[in-house]
Parts: structure tokens; sequence; C-alpha cells
């Protein structure tokens, strides 16, 4: 066999290989989520709502706003040698209107970072941080979501329109329906005081 022909057949003995791996991880994950679902199932019911395979995610309504939750077995954490990984729980709120991007962070404050985990915002838009601060936003994340560690405990995204209120569940795992109905409520209060400090221009 010639040259040519030996590099063809490796090419297309090297496409097959990875047409296969792409195939074999398009299958596990959806035997993934499958399992996921079925974990997700009796929850999503006992708040009245039910399970989109997309993500796979729990979908609710709550108060007349579109919700839906899931649980993040690795949520990335730090940077370089000091990174890791935590797992959270969160509720995302859909269709909030806003004009700016905003974060709530747990952030360890001082010189060297030796303080007591406290919430801080992050934004450029330095009017709507005074705003945010002055709405009470503080309190309703942290009864929402745990100082464990430094991790962003809420996120609104304007161009996706979401609100995101995140708690570190590594302890824990999957909340209960009493919890999940919590943290819906105190996301759509986040969603509100988006709408009343944070309007779309």
């Amino acid at each position: 066999m010639s040259e040519v022909m030996w590099d063809i057949v490796g090419t297309l003995g090297f496409a097959l290989m990875i047409a296969f791996i792409i195939i074999l991880m398009k299958f596990l994950s959806r035997i993934g989520n499958q399992i996921t679902s079925r974990a997700y199932a009796p929850l999503a019911q006992a708040v009245g709502g039910h399970i989109d395979m997309k993500g796979p995610w729990i979908v609710m309504t709550h108060r007349g706003w579109q919700l839906r939750a899931a649980l993040d077995s690795r949520t990335n954490i730090g940077m370089g040698e000091s990174s890791r990984t935590i797992k959270t729980f969160w509720v995302q709120v859909l269709e909030v209107p806003g004009r700016s991007d905003w974060t709530i962070m747990h952030n360890l404050p001082g010189l060297f970072e030796r303080g007591p985990l406290q919430l801080g915002i992050e934004t450029t838009d330095s009017m709507l941080a005074s705003r945010l601060a002055e709405s009470g936003v503080y309190e309703v994340v942290a009864a929402g979501s745990s100082a464990t560690t430094y991790y962003p405990a809420a996120h609104y995204e304007a161009w996706s329109r979401t609100m995101r209120l995140s708690d570190d569940v590594s302890q824990n795992g999957l909340p209960g329906a009493e919890s999940l109905l919590r943290s819906a409520e105190l996301a759509v209060k986040l969603a509100e005081i988006n709408l009343s400090v944070n309007p779309p221009s």
C-alpha cells in the first residue's frame, strides 16, 4: 500500500475514532441526565413543577414568575492553585428585565483576606451598586446563601434576563421541597429588587 493510501487510512481511522468518542460522550451524558431527572422528579412534583431535560432542570412557577432550579456538583471557585469546586443548588428567575449586570459575592475582607466572610456587590455601574446596597438586597441574599466560602451568591445577567440565587450545599446535597420554595421566594424578591433599582433603559 502506498504512503498516500496509508495517510488516507490513518485520517479516516482518526476521524472514526473522534466520531466514536463524541457519540459515546453524548450517550453517557444522556444517561447522566436521565439519572439526574429521576432524582429531581419527586422534588419537582412536590413544588408543582416538572423536569426540563435540556438541563435537566426543575421548572416551576412562583408568584407568576417562571423559575428553573438545579444542582451543580462542580461549581468552580477561586483561581490558579487555590481553585477548587463546590456543590451548589441554584434557583434562577427567567425573563427579568434590567439594564446592567451585577453580582453579589461572599468575600473575605481585609488586606490579607483574614476577616469573616462578607457579602459585596460587583458591578460596573457605581450608582446601581449604591441603589442595591440600599434596597435590602444583602439581607435577601444572606437568607438564601450560606457564607461558607468565596463564591457568587446572586447574579443578574441583563442579556439573558436571568436572576440567579445560589447556595453552597456541599454538605447537604439536593434540598427538600420546603427549602426549594423558600429559595424560590428569595430569588423572586431579588428579581423584584432588580426591577426597582435596575430598570431597562
